[in-house]
């Protein structure tokens, strides 16, 4: 233990403190851990990439035709699109990184697997959320539709709408969103897939009737008339859906892997099973999911 005063300063020296050796024996200093036996986890650092950071770019197109035929029959088919690019995904650049072979470090989903700390490239430092502007995402739909007015004040209508909906990241916003959870920092493309918000199918039909009130030129006509009513019927298919992880130790992965064995059958209606508390669920085939 160094120790010294500004008393003992030398000649040479200007307001410096003069170093002297002491030897302690069994001395009582303070526990840092204050009692507890864990390490305190570090905090979460936020930054971000100044120098690259980019506004987002939001790409629209769309491409349709139109055709009558018969009497009153209008039919049009599209193809619209949507690409998202620049935009923010947040990354963990202090996530512990893969081993060779592996695509992450096994070591992590032992049963009593060691603090991530040990293995991080910045020591001393948990999480740091690093801000940047490299998510992308894609829609594309082929949309369809039917027109006919029949008369009376009567028209049908009718629209089928086939789409896809892609991204980096998937989030309840659709697109790479920041704090979205990225499981694998160093490879962060290896997230893209469908969206949450991706719903394939859409069907709706409809009738629309033309209430015949007022219909004379006036000011009853401006006033009352020009009512409408309307009946319409939508088939929609489900959006996707992410299988989380809750073991506890399931080490850098969020979200299970699909077990080929099984098939992933999904209950619906009165096909929900139940538990001997009458509690409902799972909504899904859980053994489709296997280990991590």
């Amino acid at each position: 233990l160094k120790s010294g005063s500004s008393s003992d300063c030398q000649a040479n020296c200007i307001g410096l403190p003069a170093v002297s050796e002491i030897e302690l024996t069994d001395a009582s200093f303070p526990n840092p851990l204050n009692g507890q036996t864990a390490i305190p986890s570090a905090g979460t650092v936020y930054g971000e990439d100044i120098k690259n950071i980019q506004a987002a770019m939001i790409h629209s197109y769309s491409l349709s035709l139109q055709q009558q035929f018969g009497a009153n029959w209008l039919t049009e088919i599209a193809f619209a699109g949507v690409a998202g690019r620049n935009l923010p995904l947040e990354l963990n650049i202090n996530q512990p990184p893969p081993i060779p072979g592996y695509d992450y470090n096994p070591i992590f989903n032992q049963l009593n697997p060691p603090s991530t700390a040990q293995y991080a490239p910045y020591p001393g430092y948990g999480t740091i959320n690093y801000a940047t502007s490299t998510g992308i995402a894609n829609w594309n739909a082929l949309e369809t539709s039917i027109r006919h007015p029949t008369g009376h004040g009567l028209t049908m209508r009718a629209q089928f709408t086939w789409s896809h909906g892609l991204s980096d990241v998937p989030s309840t916003q659709g697109y790479a969103d920041e704090n979205s959870g990225v499981q694998d920092s160093y490879h962060p493309w290896r997230d893209y897939g469908n969206t949450q918000l991706n719903q394939h199918l859409s069907f709706s039909t409809g009738l629309v009737y033309d209430i015949p009130w007022f219909t004379h030129p006036g000011w009853t006509k401006a006033a009352f008339g020009g009512w409408q009513t309307s009946a319409i019927v939508a088939f929609l298919s489900g959006v996707n859906y992410s299988v989380g992880v809750s073991t506890s130790n399931h080490g850098l992965t969020t979200r299970a892997n699909m077990n080929p064995t099984y098939p992933l059958e999904r209950y619906k209606g009165s096909f929900f099973p139940t538990d001997q508390t009458g509690r409902v669920g799972p909504f899904f085939n859980t053994c489709a999911f296997g280990e991590i």
